[in-house]
């Protein structure tokens, strides 16, 4: 277990400098020295995030396309899940697949959200005499009540086989969170 660093003024004012503006980008240094929930915590407790409110992604960018194309994406590799903790409902889309390139062009047009990439490193195993090996997996999650349903609202028409579980999800979202 690492061992918690006392906050230096310099650390608390790069921190309020990060909660000024939307979307939220803490320094790099600062999640190293004190961890991702280090710093929302101690953001939390000082009062920096009361007010920030989430405005969404910007998906009026996106043409049919490329709409269609994500719809794809995640009528094949993807998923829609909601996580309960604490009585708090975490919804999530996401996208799983081996070519890395595509998850980043998806995750560069969306300008704002929780995205991050996952890698998952591919293993060798034997199956009789054969040996197989697995590729690297990467995975696109993109979280948040508001982003969930923007993304679900924008390409919800072009999907095909997840078209029933993204319509309930989209109702689900909105009678919950009155969107």
């Amino acid at each position: 277990m690492k061992k918690r660093i006392k906050w230096s003024q310099k650390d608390l004012i790069a921190l309020r400098k990060s909660y000024k503006n939307y979307p939220i980008v803490v320094e790099k240094w600062l999640i190293k020295r004190h961890g991702s929930a280090g710093c929302h915590s101690q953001a939390y407790r000082l009062g920096l995030t009361t007010g920030i409110r989430n405005p969404g992604l910007d998906l009026r960018k996106l043409t049919i396309a490329e709409r269609a194309y994500l719809a794809g994406f995640i009528d094949a590799d993807g998923w829609v899940s909601f996580n309960e903790q604490n009585k708090k409902v975490n919804p999530m889309v996401g996208i799983s697949n081996t070519h890395k390139g595509v998850l980043l062009w998806i995750q560069k047009r969306f300008t704002a959200g929780n995205l991050n990439i996952i890698h998952r490193k591919g293993q060798e195993f034997q199956q009789g005499t054969r040996t197989y090996y697995k590729r690297d997996v990467y995975q696109l999650g993109i979280n948040g009540v508001k982003n969930v349903y923007d993304i679900l609202m924008v390409i919800e028409p072009y999907m095909i086989i997840k078209q029933d579980k993204a319509r309930r999800a989209i109702r689900f979202l909105r009678d919950k969170y009155s969107l």
